[in-house]
C-alpha cells in the first residue's frame, strides 16, 4: 500500500525534471559570430567596407538565431505540458479503479463476514438450554455486533481521511507545478519579446544575446528553486500513511478487547462441569 500510493501519488504530476532540460545556453559569441571571418582576398580599398557589411551579416544571424531559438521552445514546453496532463490523468485513473477495487472487496467480505457471523450466532443460541444462557446469547450478539459497527466506523473514517488527505497532497502539488511551469512559460515568453524588440530597434545583436542568456539561466534557476520547493511535498504522504496504520490497528485492539469480554461473560452463563 505504502509503496503503491508514493509510485502513483509522487510520480506524478510533473514534467519538472524535464522541463529544466529544455534551455541549454544559447550559443556562444564565437559560433554566432564565426561568418564575420569569412572575408578572404579583400582589397585595401574595400576592406573597412566589406568588414562593416559582415558584421552586419553576421550580427543579424545572432538575432535570426535568437528568434528561432525563442521559437523552438515555446512548442517543447507546450508538448511537455500536454505530457504532464496525460500523466497525470493516467495516475488520476489508476488511483480512482484502486479505490472501486479495494472498496468493492472490502464490501464483498464484510458481507461474507456478516452471513457467517449469523450462522455462528444461531448455533450458539441452539446450545443455550435455559433463559438465562439465552439471553447471555443475545448479549454477546449484541456486543459483537457493536463492537463491529464500531471497528468498521474507525476504519472507514481512517481511509476516508487518509484519500482527503492524499486528494488535498496531490491539488497542492498540481498547483504548485502549475505555476512553477506558468513562471517559467512567462519569463522565457517575455525574454524573447524583449530580444525581437532590441534587434528590431537595433540594439547591439551581443548585448540581445547576452540579456537573452541571462534571461533564461533567471528562468531556469527559479524553476529549479520552485521545483525543491515541490519537491517537499513529497513528504506530505507518509504522514497519512502512517495515521491509517495507526488508526486501524487501534481500530482492530479496540474491537478484540470488546470482543473477549463479550466472550468471557457468554462463558459465565455456560458453566462447564
Amino acid at each position: 500500500m505504502k509503496t503503491h500510493y508514493k509510485k502513483n501519488i509522487l510520480l506524478t504530476l510533473d514534467v519538472l525534471a524535464v522541463v529544466s532540460l529544455i534551455i541549454p545556453m544559447f550559443v556562444s559569441a564565437k559560433n554566432s559570430t564565426s561568418l564575420a571571418t569569412v572575408t578572404p582576398n579583400i582589397n585595401a580599398k574595400n576592406k573597412k567596407a566589406n568588414t562593416v557589411n559582415a558584421t552586419t551579416t553576421a550580427d543579424k544571424i545572432i538575432c535570426d538565431r535568437l528568434i528561432s531559438f525563442s521559437a523552438n521552445v515555446e512548442p517543447k514546453i507546450t508538448g511537455l505540458k500536454t505530457k504532464l496532463k496525460e500523466k497525470r490523468d493516467e495516475i488520476t485513473n489508476k488511483i480512482e479503479t484502486g479505490r472501486e477495487e479495494r472498496d468493492d472487496k472490502l464490501s464483498t467480505k464484510r458481507e461474507q463476514w456478516d452471513a457467517n457471523r449469523q450462522e455462528q450466532f444461531a448455533k450458539l443460541l441452539e446450545h443455550a438450554a435455559t433463559d438465562s444462557q439465552k439471553q447471555a446469547v443475545a448479549k454477546f450478539k449484541n456486543a459483537v455486533e457493536a463492537a463491529i459497527l464500531a471497528r468498521r466506523q474507525a476504519i472507514d473514517t481512517a481511509i476516508k481521511t487518509f484519500r482527503d488527505g492524499v486528494k488535498k497532497a496531490i491539488s497542492e502539488r498540481k498547483t504548485a507545478t502549475d505555476n512553477a511551469v506558468k513562471t517559467f512559460n512567462d519569463t522565457v515568453a517575455t525574454a524573447k519579446t524583449k530580444a525581437q524588440d532590441d534587434c528590431a530597434n537595433g540594439v547591439d545583436p551581443k548585448t540581445v544575446r547576452l540579456n537573452y542568456q541571462q534571461a533564461l539561466k533567471a528562468a531556469r534557476d527559479k524553476f529549479q528553486s520552485d521545483k525543491k520547493d515541490i519537491e517537499k511535498l513529497h513528504g506530505s504522504i507518509e504522514p497519512l500513511i502512517t495515521a491509517k496504520k495507526l488508526a486501524t490497528e487501534k481500530a482492530i485492539a479496540d474491537f478484540e478487547t470488546a470482543v473477549e469480554k463479550a466472550r468471557t461473560d457468554l462463558k459465565a452463563a455456560f458453566p462447564t462441569e
